[in-house]
């Protein structure tokens, strides 16, 4: 008789919101809910660090002048079109920050979102990538590739409602951010990065 090693099956738990909100509440962690999955958020790398830092440093001031404001790291984003609350690495919301309802850390009306993907977070980074371009405040997204290799792509709404995506890999490159009226080179956004 030979021994034979099943795989187990892969189990996935069901979170309600009120669950959702439970965890966050009582745990340290961040935590990304999905309609009803949780995704448990991991320290971030040295480079992740950097350039989140990068962008707030070059950027804060260009913000504040146009009447807009930046937020890095800590602050919750809804998204009720997919049933989703997650954590973007910095946005950029202009006018007054639109809160939800019942939780003064977390909002609603982003202008610009940054994600700053990592190998073990691609697949997730790229998934919101697509619920942020559900949202009706959102004008531009920016994915910043943080490991192996200088990558920046870039998406903006168009008029008509379709998203343009560029992408960048020189740093040299300059990108617009034309809700602020404003660029910001890849070799600002990577200083002090390596590879």
């Amino acid at each position: 008789m030979e021994n034979k090693v099943e795989e187990p099956a892969l189990q996935y738990n069901f979170y309600s919101l009120q669950e959702y909100w439970e965890i966050e509440e009582s745990t340290e962690n961040k935590n990304e809910y999905y309609n009803g999955n949780l995704v448990v958020m991991q320290g971030a790398s040295l480079n992740h660090n950097q350039i989140v830092m990068n962008l707030a440093g070059n950027l804060s001031s260009k913000v504040k002048s146009n009447d807009c404001k930046m937020f890095v790291n800590d602050l919750r984003l809804s998204i009720s079109s997919a049933n989703a609350y997650v954590y973007p690495d910095a946005m950029i919301i202009c006018g007054e920050p639109e809160l939800t309802e019942d939780k003064f850390d977390t909002v609603k009306n982003p202008s610009v979102i940054f994600e700053v993907i990592s190998k073990s977070t691609e697949a997730n980074d790229r998934r919101k990538f697509f619920y942020y371009m559900q949202m009706a405040n959102v004008k531009e997204i920016i994915m910043i590739n943080s490991y192996e290799l200088v990558k920046v792509e870039v998406g903006v709404k168009q008029e008509n409602g379709s998203w343009q995506i560029t992408t960048y890999t020189s740093l040299q490159d300059e990108i617009k951010l034309s809700v602020i009226d404003e660029q910001i080179s890849l070799a600002d956004i990577y200083e002090n990065v390596s590879f």
